[in-house]
């Protein structure tokens, strides 16, 4: 068959992921209290070129005085109204744009009442925009992302390994959006979300597409605003920092503060404390699996499908 294990036509790749070795890796070495940070959900702010994390407060801002929030609802409702009249009085959109959905731009635009309406109508565009997406829940699947399991403070965490994408980054958009989803749902209306993204086997040429990128980032900046808990990025390559420097510009300042950067045997460390036993073994066995230059992609995308709490994007979980 010329589709890949995960649904798509793969792109011929300038190397397999097997002949990566340990010297294409960049490893941003952390102080113990970085750690700690990390396991609080802290994470130092990461320059990738001197490794001098600045470290963050998690700030999350408690919004009591519901008036502001009802002004942005209000205010948003009307925009989105005249913009859009057609989809404004039927679409499901509607349903999604609360007084939480306004809270939570409130505190991603640092109480800025003009910006987070901007950021909410947005938000509300691009939900009507990919209506059938966000109500279905089904797309096709292009790699191994999914919502992976819980961490011991009840947070989804969403999975990816970078060796099973085969295609340009911007084929995945839609099972990001699906998978982003589904771990939304899977909390509360304020929830949020943790990331761990293992970047081995990176084809860094399919991660080149700035229009591609700073759509994912409209999209995680503006629909999942202030849904990201942490994001953990394993073994990030020397040549894979031209992909977060075009994507770094796009997040705000407190998303960037989210991102920690870890080699492997940190990252179980991490793991260690942020699940339970039995999902730390399973993450451990992911990292091997993703990592074993004999492991087929037929036997990593099955994998997968053992390793998701959820039915989307892979379908439903298999034992």
């Amino acid at each position: 068959s010329d589709e890949s294990a995960w649904g798509l036509t793969p792109a011929t790749a300038d190397h397999d992921a097997a002949s990566c070795n340990d010297d294409e890796f960049y490893d941003c070495v952390e102080t113990a209290a970085d750690l700690d940070l990390i396991l609080l959900g802290k994470a130092p702010t990461e320059d990738i070129n001197n490794c001098q994390p600045d470290h963050f407060s998690d700030v999350r801002g408690d919004c009591t005085d519901l008036l502001p929030a009802r002004m942005v609802l209000e205010r948003t409702l009307e925009l989105f109204g005249q913009r859009a009249s057609e989809l404004a009085h039927c679409g499901p959109e509607l349903e999604w744009a609360d007084l939480s959905a306004a809270k939570r731009m409130l505190r991603a635009t640092e109480l800025d009442v003009k910006k987070a309406v901007d950021m909410f109508v947005q938000a509300l565009e691009l939900r009507a925009r990919y209506r059938e997406l966000f109500q279905t829940l089904q797309c096709k699947t292009c790699c191994d992302i999914r919502v992976f399991a819980r961490d011991v403070e009840d947070h989804p965490v969403i999975h990816m390994c970078a060796r099973s994408l085969n295609v340009p980054i911007g084929a995945i958009r839609e099972q990001f959006v699906v998978t982003f989803e589904a771990a939304c749902r899977a909390t509360t209306k304020e929830g949020r979300v943790t990331f761990v993204i293992d970047m081995h086997g990176m084809r860094p040429r399919l991660y080149m597409n700035a229009s591609a990128i700073k759509d994912l980032a409209d999209t995680l900046g503006t629909v999942f605003a202030e849904r990201i808990h942490r994001v953990i990025i394993i073994d990030f390559s020397r040549c894979a920092q031209a992909a977060w420097w075009l994507l770094r510009p796009l997040l705000c300042q407190k998303t960037r503060d989210k991102f920690a950067f870890i080699n492997r045997a940190k990252a179980e460390d991490v793991c260690r404390e942020i699940f339970c036993d039995g999902d730390f073994q399973r993450m451990r066995g992911t990292f091997d699996i993703n990592r074993d230059p004999h492991a087929s992609e037929e036997a990593r995308a099955l994998h997968a499908r053992r390793t998701t709490v959820c039915d989307a994007p892979l379908g439903p979980p298999l034992k």
